[in-house]
């Protein structure tokens, strides 16, 4: 697995539109959400109810019949709004769905 750094956002987001679903780690619930924001290290995940701040979540983005998946920490809240996930570990074929995603990758 890619090992993602815990920085801040990395790299710029762009506007992006697309189901989700968001699980709390070990074994939570799927939560269906959506993704209104995307970038190479991490996304905004629109939900009326966000996990709270450092959730270990795995995420999966569905987009065009296709779907990525990778774990993630909420980083910040808005609440009744959504949440701020920074990626922290994805597989190595995963990172090739959001460099596709993209407009530019990094």
């Amino acid at each position: 697995m890619i090992e993602m750094d815990r920085e801040r956002r990395r790299g710029p987001r762009y506007l992006f539109l697309a189901d989700t679903e968001v699980t709390d780690m070990p074994s939570g619930p799927n939560r269906p959400a959506s993704t209104s924001e995307l970038s190479i290290s991490g996304c905004f995940i629109d939900t009326r109810n966000p996990a709270p701040a450092g959730t270990e979540l795995r995420i999966r983005i569905f987009k065009s019949n296709t779907a990525f998946t990778a774990f993630g920490c909420v980083i910040s809240v808005i609440p009744n709004t959504g949440m701020s996930v920074a990626f922290t570990s994805m597989e190595p074929n995963q990172l090739s769905v959001l460099e596709k995603w993209l407009p530019v990758a990094t």
